[in-house]
Formats: structure tokens, sequence, C-alpha cells
């Protein structure tokens, strides 16, 4: 576990850059971490892909970055992030994705898991995914998992920006989520294909 650790750049407790393989965690938990910039929790870029598997995040912070659980960056489209069965609560970003920043994958899964009260936009302004900001992926497939009262300015739990070819989520539950503007839950931009099939909403609420 990595706990109360800060970094004055980024990654409040775990820094990876360029990594030649692939990466892997397992019942790992990142709690009270903090960064001045991006990855409160876990910061990754050029990285390979990632998997997540029983991990938790709680109360991770990024002052003045990306992603206050975890951030995550490839930019050749040819890896992924994996996220299963995890917990995040009480993640904080400044700008964009309060729990889980995701740029350029070549897809973005998220199944069976929990995401509590995060926040993006903290201090007010045009930013985005108070749980998952997810950046110009090729696919996105987010199921069965669960977003409850998670906030931002657009997209109180996800806010999903050009899912180039498909973007899939099945069997969520979207409760109680907040958007100062618009999309209480969930907020597409330009997106190509969507499909939301047997999706829960209730109770989400934006301004606009």
């Amino acid at each position: 576990s990595f706990n109360d650790s800060y970094a004055g750049y980024h990654g409040g407790a775990v820094y990876i850059e360029s990594p030649y393989y692939s990466n892997s965690m397992t019942d790992v938990s990142f709690s009270g971490n903090a960064s001045y910039y991006s990855g409160g929790g876990l910061f990754l870029t050029n990285s390979h892909s990632l998997t997540l598997d029983g991990c938790s995040f709680e109360d991770n912070t990024s002052t003045y970055g990306n992603g206050g659980g975890l951030y995550w960056s490839y930019y050749n489209r040819s890896q992924s992030v994996d996220i299963a069965s995890s917990y995040f609560e009480g993640n904080t970003a400044y700008y964009n994705g309060g729990a889980v920043y995701s740029e350029y994958p070549y897809e973005l899964s998220v199944t069976e898991s929990l995401f509590y009260r995060n926040t993006a936009n903290v201090h007010g302004g045009g930013y985005h995914g108070g749980a998952i900001y997810n950046y110009y992926p090729y696919y996105t497939d987010v199921n069965n998992n669960v977003f409850h009262d998670n906030s931002a300015y657009y997209g109180g739990a996800i806010y999903d920006y050009l899912s180039y070819y498909e973007g899939s989520y099945t069997d969520n539950v979207f409760t109680e989520n907040y958007a100062s503007y618009a999309g209480g839950g969930m907020y597409f931009t330009t997106s190509y294909a969507i499909h939301l099939v047997n999706n829960t909403f209730a109770g989400n609420e934006a301004n606009y």
C-alpha cells in the first residue's frame, strides 16, 4: 500500500515513465497521497498497457493537474487501460478526471468498480469528469460499475472526448452525480458510435 506520500511534480505515490513492458497491479491501495501536478496517487506516461485488479484509490489529490487518483497516457494509441473490481473514493483533481485520467488509450476498459465522491473542478472553471476523464480512445468498454455522488463542471461522473471507433456502456448505475454546467451523469464530446445498454440513471443533476 502507498499512504500519505507527496510529490512536488507528478505521481504523489508512484511515477512511471516509458516502461518497456506492461504494468499490472493487484490488491494495491493508494490512500491520502498528493501531487503538485498530475496523478495524485499513480502517474504513468508514455506507458505500456496498465491493468488494475482489486485496487483502491482513496483521498488522493492532484493539486494543480489531472487525475486525482490515476493519470495514464500513451500517445500512439497502441496500449490499453484495464480497471477491474477496484474502488475509487474521495479523489480530487484541479482540472480533469477526479479519480481517473486516461489519454490516448487503444481501449479503456472499466468493469465491476465503484466510483464514489470523486471530484474534478475543485476550484471552479470548465473542468471535466468527476470520476473518469477519457481522452481520444479508439475503444471504450465500461460495464457493471457504480458511479455515485461524483462531481465536475462537465460530466459529473464521466467525460468522454471522441471515442474514435466505439464506446460501450452497459449495466452501469449512475446516481446523484452532479455537473455544475452540463451532463450530470455523462458528457460526450464529438464521439462516434456510443452504445448505452441497460444503464440506470437516477438523481443526477446539471445546472444547464
